[in-house]
């Protein structure tokens, strides 16, 4: 993600008109997935679900993908997707190594919202880093809701906008297929 997100910057500056972002994920040591399996990090049925209330912790696996960024207007072809704005931060303090800090989303979200002078009702879809924990699930969506929800948020805002969607995805599920898909 880091490369993607410095590969967007380049466009988006129009440091660069063409990106190619590429990465890789090897197992090449059994020590973390035994380490990451003791710390209950690794989902015991071996796949993923992310926002499924049976999330028992992530699928490893090995991969690679790559995904090339145009700036906007640099070839005449139509986008697949437009990214309005990508941003990074360190999660900060939390209360374990396996709970995501919800304070630390919602301002990085809040934070690449501002940069690119979107407002929550301007947003549609959003990817997320997608735990597939119960614990961290719900934290990031809840950081998500906050954020574009503005100051003035409170439980019930959700539902008195019926018309109001706001798709949330992992992308690595979407990738490898959701565990509701078979």
């Amino acid at each position: 993600m880091v490369s993607f997100i410095c590969a967007h910057e380049e466009c988006s500056k129009g440091l660069a008109k063409t990106n190619l972002v590429q990465g890789v994920m090897c197992l090449l040591d059994i020590g973390t997935y035994v380490a990451m399996s003791s710390g209950r990090m690794i989902s015991f049925r071996g796949r993923s679900r992310t926002f499924d209330h049976s999330a028992d912790g992530y699928g490893r696996g090995e991969g690679i993908s790559g995904a090339v960024l145009d700036q906007v207007g640099h070839r005449d072809i139509e986008a697949w997707i437009n990214i309005t704005c990508s941003a990074m931060n360190q999660d900060g303090r939390s209360a374990s190594i396996t709970a995501p800090s919800g304070p630390s989303q919602t301002e990085i979200i809040k934070k690449c919202m501002h940069s690119s002078g979107l407002t929550g009702a301007d947003v549609t879809a959003s990817e997320c880093h997608g735990t597939g924990t119960t614990l961290g699930d719900p934290i990031e969506v809840g950081s998500m809701i906050i954020a574009m929800a503005g100051p003035k948020f409170h439980a019930q805002s959700v539902t008195q906008e019926p018309n109001r969607i706001l798709d949330i995805w992992n992308m690595e599920l979407d990738l490898l297929g959701s565990s509701k898909r078979q």
